[in-house]
């Protein structure tokens, strides 16, 4: 049975997760691609699928929400 390849996605910020619709196979991933897909702004190492939420008016863990589920002023 012939190795198919591997499916990565492009990592330009190098948090290991890659841009979604990035994704191809190939047979040795490169530097910046990575195995996991999820990264929702491929510019911002703190931004992907596996990062928790902070109080920081970002979408940490690409949910489409900034800061949901934490403490608000109010």
């Amino acid at each position: 049975m012939d190795d198919v390849g591997s499916v990565v996605y492009v990592d330009a910020d190098g948090d290991g997760y890659g841009r979604l619709g990035s994704q191809r196979i190939v047979c040795v991933a490169a530097e910046n691609q990575a195995a996991r897909g999820g990264d929702c702004d491929d510019n911002e190492p703190a931004v992907h699928a596996g990062a928790d939420e902070l109080c920081d008016g970002m979408d940490n863990h690409c949910h489409r929400e900034r800061d949901e589920d934490l403490a608000r002023d109010r």
